[in-house]
């Protein structure tokens, strides 16, 4: 049978276990005291959570791992909102473009525009795989695809 190496094992499982013990600790906690911790001005204050946690609910997290948490809850709708506009620009991977009409385009640098003509790209998967292609301008061809 295959194991894995028991200490990293052990650490991921804690990991996971304390990271469940903060959501469920947030999941019965009220909005007020929600925002209190995810404004980015009271990340100072992690340790004074960690302590409250500890005290008050009897659990013991780790500074990481609670630091984590509150640094992925403050940007879960940012992260959410990133991984939508990733999964729309993949839908488009295969489609074909006209790198001739994209040059066109007065939006666009000209140091995206050189790279392109260079590379002479046939689908959206080949522009978005050129090297020093901006956001803005995969951006800008994926609004015009879709």
């Amino acid at each position: 049978s295959f194991e894995l190496n028991e200490p990293i094992d052990s650490y991921i499982k804690d990991y996971l276990y304390q990271w469940s013990l903060l959501d469920s600790f947030f999941e019965n906690t009220t909005n007020l005291r929600k925002e209190k911790f995810f404004k980015g001005k009271d990340f100072k204050n992690t340790k004074d959570f960690i302590n409250y946690l500890n005290k008050a609910a009897g659990v013991e997290i780790c500074y990481h791992v609670a630091r984590c948490y509150l640094i992925s809850q403050k940007y879960k709708g940012y992260i959410s909102r990133n991984d939508k506009v990733s999964k729309r620009v993949s839908n488009y991977d295969s489609r074909k473009i006209n790198y001739k009409n994209i040059l066109k385009n007065l939006k666009l640098s000209n140091e995206c525009k050189e790279l392109i003509a260079s590379n002479q790209p046939k689908t959206f998967f080949h522009l978005k795989n050129i090297k020093g292609i901006r956001p803005a301008t995969i951006s800008l061809v994926a609004n015009s695809l879709s």
